[in-house]
């Protein structure tokens, strides 16, 4: 799928690493413009959502040198689809694999459970976001009747404030 990167490893997580999440989250969220991610809206995600992803086997973490944890990735599964529900990488360990590494686990995990996609929803304009995506095969979704759990994102984020968001698919070769 992509090229494996040998100072990045991915595993389940453990409910030892719940505690280093919100950090990691909150480090990602400092690399956005205030424009598109005002700092009220910068929350972290609540700690409950990350243990029903530890306990659903959604969670993930990526470890880099010395098995320190620089990121995470949170999924669920709406309908049939994966659903990447936040991802974050420590910003002085981004662009050396752990996202790509991260996402390369959704896929796995999707194809071993069943389910025909993992979407997303991001930012269209910024380098990290759709455009990292697509360069893993994401695909901005064009109906959103295919699937109603984007559309429902989409309108709670145009809600709180969010703007030039779009939603993403990938689908197994």
């Amino acid at each position: 799928m992509f090229k494996r990167m040998t100072n990045v490893r991915v595993r389940s997580a453990t409910a030892e690493d719940i505690r280093l999440l919100p950090a990691i989250e909150q480090s990602a969220a400092e690399r956005f413009p205030p424009s598109d991610l005002p700092a009220h809206h910068a929350q972290t995600t609540p700690l409950e959502e990350l243990r029903q992803g530890l306990a659903a086997k959604t969670l993930w973490v990526a470890e880099g040198e010395g098995a320190q944890v620089i990121g995470f990735m949170l999924c669920r599964v709406e309908g049939s689809s994966l659903h990447i529900a936040e991802m974050d990488v420590l910003p002085d360990r981004a662009g050396r694999g752990a996202g790509s590494r991260l996402l390369e686990a959704a896929f796995v995990a999707a194809i071993g459970m069943g389910l025909r996609s993992v979407t997303l929803t991001t930012f269209e304009h910024l380098p990290w976001n759709a455009p990292f995506y697509a360069r893993r095969g994401f695909q901005p979704v064009a109906d959103l009747s295919d699937f109603p759990h984007l559309g429902a994102a989409l309108q709670a984020e145009a809600v709180m404030g969010l703007r030039r968001r779009v939603a993403m698919v990938w689908h197994p070769a």
